[in-house]
Formats: C-alpha cells, sequence, structure tokens
C-alpha cells in the first residue's frame, strides 16, 4: 500500500525548485513500467534530474560531460570526493569515450519546505567541492590545479 502522505512529494519538490528559480518540467514515460522523470534548468546552476525511486525515496542526479578520456587518476579522485562529500555520491561512465560524471543524492522522508531546503543546499554545496578536489582539474578538465 503506498504510503499516503508521499502524495503529492515530487510534485512539491518541483514547486520548490521553481521558487528557487529552477524550471522543471515532467517528462511521462512511455513505458508503463518505467517512472517519469523531472528535469530542472537553472540559468546558474548544474540542471538536475530526479524521480521517484519508492515511495518516500527521490533521486536526485546532475550529469556532468567532459571531453577527458578515462585515466587512472579518475578513481583516485572519485575515491577523495565521496570521502568530503555530505550527502553526494559520485562516480563515472565512460560513454563514446569521454567522462560523465553522476552526482547522486536521495532525499528521503515526507517533503516539508525545511528539510527539503536542507536537503538541496547540501546537494548543491557538494556539487560545488567537487571542484577543489585535488586532481579533480588535471583529471577532468585537463588543466593543471590552482594554488
Amino acid at each position: 500500500m503506498r504510503d499516503t502522505h508521499m502524495t503529492g512529494s515530487i510534485e512539491n519538490i518541483a514547486s520548490h525548485l521553481k521558487f528557487l528559480g529552477y524550471s522543471t518540467e515532467k517528462l511521462k514515460s512511455e513505458n508503463a513500467n518505467e517512472k517519469d522523470i523531472w528535469v530542472g534548468k537553472h540559468i546558474q546552476k548544474n540542471s538536475v534530474v530526479f524521480f521517484e525511486l519508492f515511495p518516500s525515496f527521490i533521486m536526485f542526479r546532475v550529469n556532468l560531460t567532459t571531453e577527458r578520456k578515462f585515466s587512472p587518476e579518475m578513481d583516485a579522485v572519485m575515491n577523495r570526493a565521496n570521502k568530503i562529500f555530505t550527502i553526494v555520491k559520485i562516480y563515472y561512465e565512460i560513454e563514446n569515450d569521454k567522462a560523465v560524471l553522476r552526482l547522486e543524492a536521495i532525499h528521503t522522508g515526507r517533503y516539508t519546505k525545511e528539510s527539503f531546503g536542507a536537503f538541496f543546499d547540501m546537494f548543491v554545496a557538494d556539487q560545488n567541492l567537487i571542484y577543489k578536489v585535488d586532481g579533480f582539474a588535471t583529471a577532468f578538465l585537463g588543466t593543471e590545479e590552482k594554488e
């Protein structure tokens, strides 16, 4: 049985993101076995994809594509990043011989403005930390680290 207090939570989250300056769009799945996906776009922040994994579990994902090809240093950077993030888990996949970073976090429980606001602040803060991880610029951007 579906938890009735979650009804509308993803819609509330979409509304909250609009308040934060994101445009949101629901992409309806053509397959009844697949989840609907929401996209949030912002003019100054990373676009975010979010969807309900299970009742009370909303997955948030940011995808960042780089022109860099795989290097062993990428694994070390991912390990360092995952150690310092508060709520995000990061990994990469190689698509068309290029690395695509995936930053993910799951919002759990009942939606409230306060709890989601705190979650989303940490989600954005973790995204911004990636650029400060030792070796990130070299491995993923192809530039030298700044002192």
